[in-house]
């Protein structure tokens, strides 16, 4: 049986299209961006707009809005002319998360066709009797917490196959906190919601919600938005103590050092407290090597 409603899915990838469209237009409010996609959609009604309707012009299509905050379907037509213009547009349209929302929850074929046709570019699916090995590679494979890595994951945490038991148990203890961590990205905050609803279903449909005793899930929406605010105040306390600028929305870099913080767990927490109460302002040097290791173009200045 289709674990999702098909409908869902498309109305959840049309706002991360939205999202999307409105960082690459630049446009700095929701009717400036609406004004952008339309003329680029319609450029022929702005090259002389009658009198008449050149105050509906001014204010651009509403269908952009509607896009942006209710995930509407639009005319394919219209899409591709903007997708011409900023063709990152087409890596959030075929993105492969949506394919793999999409299997059906009995189907455990899927997940090992899926798997198999990353493995010759993805380490972190290799056999290893290194468990550090495997936990190091996993971590490699996620880096900086971003929905674009959220596929993969998935995929292995219905994997079936015997070769999978390390990733999965890593995944096991790190996944929700890994999706929690991504969904403050400014660009796509607004659209987690509706993505986490339907990780929630398609993770209850093969028994790995939150009655799973090995997935550390939250146990609904509620719990999830309490997650989101612990990461928040921590990224708080992080500027507060002087380790990362001061931001209004999280940075790239803020929501690396929230991951370090997660997989460093206790002990890297304990090493941390006692610099700062030695009074270091600058970020430690085992965080900021933490922060690199994710994505060497990050640089922790502070």
């Amino acid at each position: 049986m289709s674990t999702l409603s098909l409908k869902s899915i498309c109305r959840c990838r049309n706002r991360f299209v939205g999202a999307e469209l409105y960082r690459l237009t630049g446009a700095r409010s929701p009717s400036e961006f609406a004004l952008r996609c339309d003329q680029l959609d319609r450029p022929h009604l702005y090259a002389a707009p009658s009198a008449a309707g050149a105050e509906s012009l001014h204010r651009g299509n509403p269908k952009w809005l509607r896009l942006l905050d209710h995930g509407i379907k639009l005319h394919a037509d219209s899409l591709n002319r903007l997708a011409a213009v900023y063709p990152e547009l087409d890596g959030v349209r075929d993105h492969p998360l949506w394919d793999v929302l999409c299997w059906d929850s009995d189907d455990s074929e899927a997940p090992f066709t899926y798997l198999k046709h990353l493995r010759p570019n993805c380490r972190a699916l290799e056999r290893s009797s290194y468990l550090c090995r495997t936990n190091a590679r996993m971590k490699g494979a996620l880096g900086v917490p971003d929905w674009t890595k959220l596929a993969m994951p998935l995929a292995l945490l219905v994997s079936s196959a015997l070769g999978h038991h390390p990733q999965q148990r890593w995944l096991h203890a790190h996944f929700s906190h890994y999706l929690t961590i991504a969904s403050l990205s400014p660009t796509y905050q607004r659209c987690f919601p509706d993505l986490w609803a339907l990780v929630d279903q398609w993770l209850h449909a093969r028994g790995l919600g939150a009655d799973a005793s090995s997935l550390k899930w939250p146990i609904d929406a509620g719990a999830f938005e309490y997650q989101q605010a612990l990461s928040q105040l921590t990224r708080k306390e992080l500027m507060d103590r002087g380790w990362l600028p001061e931001a209004d929305l999280p940075t790239r870099c803020a929501l690396a050092m929230l991951w370090s913080l997660h997989l460093g767990g206790t002990p890297l927490n304990e090493q941390l407290a006692r610099s700062y109460s030695r009074g270091g302002r600058r970020c430690p040097a085992p965080l900021r090597h933490l922060v690199r290791e994710l994505d060497p173009r990050l640089n922790v200045a502070v």
